[in-house]
């Protein structure tokens, strides 16, 4: 895979589950493959149904693009992804159309590797 030369160019996805004072927690995670940019982490109590997945997935979405600037940033976006592949149809109804998602769980774990280093191995 070629380096990007925009942010927003690839996008790296992962999702985790952890325990929390409250219960499981589900964390899903982006970084820009550009700017090496950490995206707002969205956290949210385990799913009692695919409206409140979706919900979430959606805040996670649109944190990630906020400040997307359709002239100084790349045309269409290359999220890769460790999400389950379960996830995927739902992942693809939310991106643009021009957008690909690209499941590679062992590319994702190594972009991630120093943000969980850094958390003290927390994932």
């Amino acid at each position: 895979m070629k380096q990007p030369t925009k942010p927003y160019e690839i996008v790296y996805i992962t999702s985790f589950m952890s325990e929390s004072a409250d219960g499981d927690v589900f964390t899903f995670m982006a970084i820009d493959g550009f700017a090496n940019y950490l995206y707002p982490p969205v956290v949210a109590p385990e799913f009692k149904n695919d409206d409140e997945f979706i919900g979430t997935l959606v805040k996670f979405f649109n944190g990630i693009n906020d400040n997307y600037n359709r002239e100084i940033h790349a045309q269409s976006t290359t999220y890769i992804v460790d999400l389950p592949e379960a996830f995927h149809p739902i992942v693809k109804g939310m991106i643009m159309k021009e957008d690909n998602l690209i499941y590679n769980p062992e590319k994702v774990e190594q972009v991630f590797k120093p943000v969980f280093k850094e958390m003290n191995g927390f994932k």
